[in-house]
């Protein structure tokens, strides 16, 4: 999955936004109408026009970044960021490789890609 395909969408934690921290899925872009998107409080990716523009290297950052303002700025689980986020190429390949832990069922597809 790219980051130009993706849709990043999440609940916050309570007292950021109502949520429980532990609410993020991703949908492909352009979300198909039969699809249910309404249930999240925030969104990130190709929605934001700008995202389409960004060069490899600025589409990893951005999704370094945006994991961090969930961690830390929206009080998302950090292990539901990471393991949410590992199914983005671009956020894989801004990964050290070997001492990141990628979700089992993610390893054969990091590889290939």
């Amino acid at each position: 999955m790219k980051l130009t395909e993706t849709i990043i969408a999440w609940n916050s934690k309570p007292g950021c936004l109502l949520g429980t921290g532990t609410e993020m899925k991703l949908f492909s872009f352009p979300i198909p109408p039969t699809c249910d998107d309404s249930g999240f409080n925030g969104t990130a990716g190709a929605g934001n026009t700008h995202i389409h523009d960004l060069s490899e290297k600025e589409k990893t950052l951005f999704l370094l970044a945006t994991a961090m303002k969930l961690i830390i700025g929206f009080g998302m689980d950090s292990q539901i960021v990471h393991n949410t986020l590992c199914e983005i190429r671009e956020y894989r390949n801004g990964l050290m490789s070997g001492t990141t832990p990628v979700p089992d069922h993610l390893k054969e597809k990091f590889r290939k890609e």
